[in-house]
């Protein structure tokens, strides 16, 4: 998530929760934790939380994906392998003529 989207989850979080206090260190803290935190799963986290708890959500609360894995990441992750795979036939050295 980008800072403003944390900023948006921790206004509704302290409008909901009276008893969360915000603070410099508190967003911090949400902003590192959140940055690589889809925001849409976040805010369905969040709402899924208010309506089932009266306790405040923890950082946990908010991030877990329950089997869920955003396209972002996936697509992230297999632009990592195929670069990663790409980097292994620059480093494999073949005969003359036994190229690929």
């Amino acid at each position: 998530m980008k800072p403003l989207e944390v900023t948006k989850i921790l206004s509704l979080i302290t409008t909901a929760f009276q008893t969360v206090e915000m603070t410099d260190e508190f967003i911090a803290l949400w902003e590192t934790m959140l940055k690589d935190v889809d925001y849409a799963l976040a805010a369905q986290n969040l709402h899924k939380h208010m309506l089932s708890s009266k306790y405040p959500p923890t950082i946990a609360d908010i991030a877990a994906n329950n089997g869920v894995v955003s396209a972002t990441r996936k697509l992230n992750e297999t632009q990592e392998r195929l670069a990663l795979i790409s980097s292994w036939d620059n480093a494999v050295y073949l005969p003359e003529g036994r190229g690929l």
